[in-house]
């Protein structure tokens, strides 16, 4: 696969698609190829909790999140910034402990991706092999933008995705949303009252939606639509397999 700057704006989840399928992605600066990256099998993540409570130092919302061995990942660090900050900093290193991934500075980096907590929250960014500096940015952000104004003024439950689940005025059911990716989806089906249970398989995107999450937590009005959803890392087919209650509806997007 073939990928310049604009790209990792546009298409990062078909990017990530790509390197979690162990394809290469060549990454071109007008019109030069500058680098090319490749997967990096990492440490399948052993028994780390079936609940929030061994995760306490990143999580401590009251949504439940489970953590089950994780595919191969990117070559990718995680890092905090500003640096200096100790509370940023203690979570880096407990991802970084969770995903088995790199620890790192900003200025040292050398990883084509990095996982970068900021005040605002986790992000994802790519780095410009030229000039060091991050080309692109991905976060997930349930209260502000596109998805806030969804959350707020999305149609209820007669808007299409509502109707695709099933819900319908004196019904919720409940919901797998087997292919979480930025629970975009979930969230507002959450957000209509129905239990959701997220389940993402790559790590990094996980990552995001977790601190997503979590910061949708601590706003008063999102706390009781967070308080409905579950977490998963892993493979949604043996996943499922786990759950003590049947889902009347599994979404796929």
């Amino acid at each position: 696969m073939k990928a310049n700057f604009v790209d990792f704006r546009k298409k990062m989840k078909g990017i990530l698609k790509a390197l979690e399928l162990n394809e290469t992605v060549e990454v071109y600066y007008r019109g030069k190829k500058k680098a090319v990256m490749m997967t990096e099998t990492v440490k399948k993540i052993k028994k780390i909790c079936h609940s929030n409570e061994n995760y306490s130092q990143t999580l401590t919302t009251p949504m439940t999140v489970h953590l089950y061995p994780a595919e191969p990942t990117l070559s990718i660090a995680v890092t905090c910034d500003p640096a200096d900050d100790t509370v940023l900093q203690g979570k880096a290193q407990s991802l970084a402990q969770t995903l088995h991934i790199k620890l790192t500075d900003r200025i040292n980096a050398t990883h084509p991706f990095l996982l970068v907590y900021t005040i605002k929250g986790l992000e994802l960014q790519t780095i410009n092999p030229e000039t060091k500096r991050h080309a692109a940015t991905l976060s997930t952000d349930f209260l502000h933008g596109d998805t806030g104004y969804r959350r707020q003024h999305g149609g209820g439950i007669r808007q299409p995705l509502a109707r695709a689940v099933g819900i319908k005025p004196n019904y919720r059911p409940t919901i797998v949303d087997a292919t979480a990716g930025l629970g975009i989806d979930g969230f507002i089906l959450a957000g209509l009252g129905c239990k959701v249970t997220m389940i993402e398989r790559s790590p990094v995107i996980w990552a995001l939606l977790a601190d997503g999450l979590e910061r949708a937590a601590d706003h008063p009005t999102a706390k009781e639509i967070t308080n409905r959803i579950q977490l998963f890392l892993g493979n949604a087919r043996e996943i499922i397999t786990t759950l003590s209650e049947p889902p009347a509806t599994i979404y796929l997007d």
